[in-house]
């Protein structure tokens, strides 16, 4: 082959690479909540995914959103949540300073997904699981053994601690209430979803959603 075809070849594979970049995102669902700008000093754009992914397409997204406005800012900042999780803090931040610099805030997909295949198992007869974005990603287990009520909690590391819940009457409903009290008058209530929603003085803020 002359240097001519292979160069030609090159940029058919790089042309071949970049068709299919493109056609990859297009199956991406996301939605615009916000895009605020200030003259050509920075740009402020707020993302939400249907569902985790990875870098290299996390990336390739940024560019996207950043090259969907032709002004040259000096910064572009992009917060991504997911969808479902969007009272919460960013789960991972592309910002252009101006070179591109990725954050993540949240589980990445990969530690995500390792965290939903972990074994369920626990040390009693379990009556949930669930999956809390809460501060942190990680996996609860409710069981109950001995007459007593756990529930253990394992993150993406792989640490994992367990704590005790004793059962109570709150306004005619079965609550689980941790069995070293609480400041704040925190309390879990599994819902008739079999999600387990995390209530306060002000009354429910978060529900981590059941998995297998």
């Amino acid at each position: 082959m002359n240097r001519f075809a292979h160069f030609f070849g090159i940029l058919a594979a790089v042309a071949s690479f970049s068709a299919s970049a493109a056609s990859s995102l297009q199956d991406i669902n996301y939605s615009v909540t916000k895009d605020e700008s200030k003259r050509d000093i920075k740009r402020v754009v707020e993302i939400v995914l249907a569902e985790r992914v990875d870098q290299p397409t996390l990336e390739a997204l940024a560019n996207q959103i950043k090259d969907s406005n032709p002004t040259s800012f000096q910064r572009t900042f992009i917060g991504w949540r997911i969808k479902g999780e969007e009272d919460g803090a960013y789960w991972a931040k592309t910002d252009f300073v101006p070179a591109l610099n990725v954050q993540f805030l949240g589980a990445t997909v990969a530690d995500y997904n390792k965290l939903k295949t972990t074994s369920a198992a626990a040390d009693g007869e379990v009556f949930g699981s669930w999956l809390s974005t809460w501060g942190a990603d990680y996996k609860m287990v409710g069981y109950r053994k001995g007459g007593k009520i756990f529930i253990r909690s394992t993150f993406t590391d792989g640490s994992s601690s367990t704590k005790e819940f004793v059962p109570k009457n709150f306004s005619g409903r079965s609550v689980l209430v941790d069995a070293e009290g609480s400041d704040f008058g925190e309390y879990y209530l599994v819902n008739a979803h079999g999600d387990l929603e995390f209530w306060g003085e002000d009354g429910s803020f978060y529900t981590a959603k059941k998995t297998d």
